[in-house]
């Protein structure tokens, strides 16, 4: 039996870093045949910048094998106890949402912290992937882990597991910063965004939960320190500075700290935006605050002292009376 876990549990770990390596892999292909470079190019670019995905592949299971596997264990016989107890506990967590604990937390962390060569944020080991686990009741565009902003907002009520919670999405948008078009990266993210990853301005300020009220509120956006660099030339009037995103007219608030590139493998956005604008940075797009459009991939920090194990089993309740009441909507 326990050889068997074993075996099930590294094919599964292998599944899910090749998804995420192949998802990196594609973001940064569809950037550069964007910039005009062809697809041999651009894929030989990528797995250039990359280091190899052969070489990526070995450092990441030279992580698993040591700490997460165990930690893994840990959890499967705690978890095994708890359904002895409860046998509904299981039915419960196909039905509702849950914690990506266990293949797809430690996956996504992990690409993190060695394909990023340690994130630049605050305690990366505390921040988690909140994950879908069980059939979708709801729509949506983008990759495979995402969830609707107003359940992003929900999750951030809950203070006794998370010390913070935010959301981001991908956008390819159409900037205008004083001449033509350029198609160019942008992420929409949540007021909580630099605040829970700890991360600061270089110039100015960065987006906080002022800018991500009511929808339209503020158009502002906080620009990356590589963009400001080799596009403005590191111009120090930046800040006030309007731009053209999809023709809608934003301010420059503030440029992010330097060592801070975004948290996606080879992607630098030029820009965020906050989720008040989505709309703006989305053409046609008008459900931000459908409980039933799966577009943003949500974060937490957990609180100092909980685990995994712990936020996940806290949280089940809270997970099945919200799911619950969505579906009576």
């Amino acid at each position: 039996m326990k050889k068997w876990l074993n075996w099930f549990r590294l094919a599964r770990l292998e599944n899910d870093l090749d998804r995420e390596l192949s998802y990196h892999v594609e973001r940064r292909v569809q950037d550069l045949v964007d910039a005009g470079a062809s697809a041999a190019e651009a894929r030989r670019q990528a797995t250039l910048e990359l280091g190899g995905l052969t070489q990526v592949r070995e450092e990441v299971r030279d992580v698993w094998l040591t700490r997460w596997l165990r930690d893994f264990f840990y959890d499967l016989r705690f978890s095994a106890r708890t359904f002895r107890r409860n046998p509904a506990f299981t039915t419960t967590v196909v039905l509702s949402l849950a914690l990506g604990i266990g293949a797809a937390t430690a996956i996504y962390s992990l690409v993190d912290q060695v394909v990023l060569h340690a994130l630049p944020v605050r305690d990366p080991q505390r921040l988690v992937l909140v994950d879908w686990n069980g059939d979708q009741v709801a729509s949506g565009f983008g990759s495979w882990n995402l969830m609707s902003y107003p359940i992003c907002r929900d999750l951030q009520q809950q203070g006794r597991f998370f010390e913070g919670v935010f959301c981001r999405a991908e956008a390819r948008i159409n900037l205008s910063v004083g001449g033509e078009q350029v198609p160019a990266a942008a992420e929409i993210v949540s007021g909580s965004y630099f605040a829970v990853l700890g991360v600061g301005p270089a110039l100015g300020r960065v987006l906080g939960e002022e800018d991500d009220r009511a929808p339209g509120s503020s158009p502002v956006v906080v620009l990356s320190y590589d963009f400001w660099k080799t596009q403005l030339g590191g111009s120090a009037d930046v800040l006030g500075r309007k731009l053209l995103i999809n023709q809608h007219p934003m301010t420059v608030v503030g440029v992010a700290a330097p060592e801070f590139r975004g948290i996606d493998v080879g992607a630098v956005p030029s820009l965020w935006i906050p989720a008040s604008m989505s709309a703006a940075a989305i053409p046609r797009f008008e459900e931000q605050l459908d409980r039933r459009k799966r577009w943003m991939q949500v974060l937490a920090r957990l609180q100092p002292g909980v685990s995994l194990i712990e936020a996940r089993t806290g949280l089940q309740p809270w997970f099945k009376a919200m799911l619950q009441e969505d579906l009576r909507r």
